[in-house]
């Protein structure tokens, strides 16, 4: 399904779409001061590689893979990739109703309502869904913007990970951030 915004639309991600991600991910790693524990040179990954973890994410019910692309005329024609959302859900049956989500916007796209309408895509999603009960984040303590959307969507601070990333010579907090998809207290939960 592709839901359009203003100049971009928002889809979910198909295996043909791997070779592209790793160009976002690599164009992501050069970016100056960007605030993802990612560097020059590190997307290392094979096209083969990525296709079985965008396959992974598409197969699995715990999981899913949004892209914002530049508006383009049809929904598969390969409009240039400003913003990647990943929800990858844990594999262990006692965490499977768990996920950690990931956040990506071109610079160049940023503050121009990507990231929003990637995560009012994918929290509807998974509120649908129903499988997940949890997703869970991690944000570097600097990064406002981030923080402050993520607080939108209903995920809360639940801790900080000190120095938890050294980059551009010099040591990040995270914040662990969680979002309860149905209240986390339901009576099945705790039995």
């Amino acid at each position: 399904m592709t839901v359009h915004q203003a100049g971009f639309a928002i889809r979910d991600a198909s295996v043909s779409d791997a070779p592209a991600l790793l160009v976002f991910l690599d164009q992501l790693a050069h970016e100056k001061d960007i605030d993802i524990p990612l560097a020059p040179g590190e997307v290392k990954m094979t096209v083969e590689q990525e296709e079985a973890w965008v396959r992974d994410h598409v197969e699995r019910d715990n999981s899913l893979l949004k892209l914002a692309i530049v508006a383009a005329s049809s929904e598969h024609d390969g409009g240039e990739l400003i913003g990647v959302l990943n929800i990858t859900g844990r594999t262990q049956t006692a965490l499977h109703h768990t996920a950690v989500l990931g956040l990506s916007v071109r610079r160049d796209w940023r503050g121009r309502g990507v990231g929003n309408a990637l995560l009012a895509a994918a929290t509807a999603e998974v509120a649908a869904v129903g499988v997940l009960k949890r997703v869970e984040l991690r944000v570097y303590t600097t990064n406002l913007p981030a923080l402050h959307l993520y607080e939108k969507y209903g995920f809360q601070r639940e801790g900080c990970a000190r120095r938890a990333v050294f980059q551009r010579g010099r040591y990040y907090d995270d914040y662990v951030m969680g979002w309860l998809v149905s209240g986390g207290d339901d009576m099945e939960a705790r039995s």
